[in-house]
């Protein structure tokens, strides 16, 4: 059995002493055009389920504590912990599976204008928070003003439970995690906690199926 001893910010696994590792506190953003480029999210995620963690008691002694139906995620490279333990009812949507789904849903529709699709991708605190956007400059939207707004799709996930999953979709210039949209209009969102019950596929197709009916009626 692994165990995770957590000891004045330190970590040991299997009483080996492995170190800290400091989580990076700004954002790493990356532009390009591909959309099955995922390379940015690729970190190692594992998880153990019902594990045993040293605890420091009031005495400053360390007690071996068995964490019953709970989950530990964390990066194997690092051995740093990904957010405190969870339900293991929680469920982990892995960042590059995620994105590249994403893509082969946009991919399916033929009839979109993907040649000159941009892609910005960003993880935030060391991978522990994602998000990918993907505009498509030739799908616009013409806004009251007489300017053009790009049909765009955004898809938010963490594995350390400090964002909800998102997907968006729409013609629109910004938004913000508590769904607001800015310059523009939102055709598509959902927001759901990492259970059991979220149905990631299902979410990714309605985002490509925005897209195209966007696209047909712009025809």
């Amino acid at each position: 059995m692994i165990r995770i001893i957590y000891c004045n910010s330190a970590i040991k696994i299997n009483s080996i002493y492995k170190g800290v590792y400091k989580m990076q506190n700004l954002e790493s953003h990356v532009t390009h055009n591909n959309l099955l480029d995922v390379s940015h999210f690729d970190m190692p995620i594992k998880k153990i389920d019902n594990p045993e963690i040293y605890l420091e008691n009031d005495k400053g002694e360390f007690e071996l504590t068995r964490m019953d139906n709970q989950t530990v995620v964390y990066r194997p490279d690092t051995m740093d912990i990904l957010g405190r333990s969870r339900s293991k009812q929680y469920k982990i949507v892995e960042p590059t599976e995620l994105y590249t789904a994403h893509a082969k849903k946009l991919l399916e529709q033929t009839d979109l204008p993907l040649s000159d699709v941009i892609v910005d991708d960003y993880i935030y605190e060391g991978g522990r928070k994602q998000k990918r956007t993907v505009t498509l400059p030739s799908l616009t939207k013409q806004m009251n003003d007489g300017s053009k707004v790009s049909m765009r799709s955004d898809i938010f996930n963490s594995v350390d439970m400090s964002w909800m999953y998102q997907a968006f979709a729409g013609a629109y210039r910004d938004l913000c995690r508590n769904t607001l949209v800015f310059g523009g209009q939102r055709m598509y969102h959902i927001r759901q906690k990492h259970t059991k019950g979220l149905n990631v596929m299902s979410t990714l197709k309605s985002v490509a199926k925005t897209f195209e009916l966007f696209n047909e009626n712009q025809e």
